[in-house]
């Protein structure tokens, strides 16, 4: 692979979720901030987590999405 070395492929985002929100209520969320970010039109992975320490239950999801179109190069600048 050729390129600059610090060149950024991926970024990521990690944002918080309410513990009582529902599967269903996510999706809605995250589906309805992906469009409204402009993310939705790259390439995306979303990730949602339910993590527990000491009984505390931190409920999150990790985004990851290129900053380029696969088909055309071009970055979403």
């Amino acid at each position: 692979i050729r390129g600059r070395h610090d060149a950024q492929i991926m970024k990521k985002v990690i944002m918080s979720l309410p513990n009582e929100m529902e599967l269903d209520q996510m999706r809605e969320k995250l589906s309805l901030f992906l469009e409204r970010s402009g993310i939705g039109e790259y390439p995306y992975l979303v990730c949602v987590h339910r993590g527990e320490k000491d009984g505390i239950i931190n409920r999150h999801v990790h985004i990851n999405f290129f900053q380029r179109r696969f088909e055309s190069g071009r970055s979403n600048k």
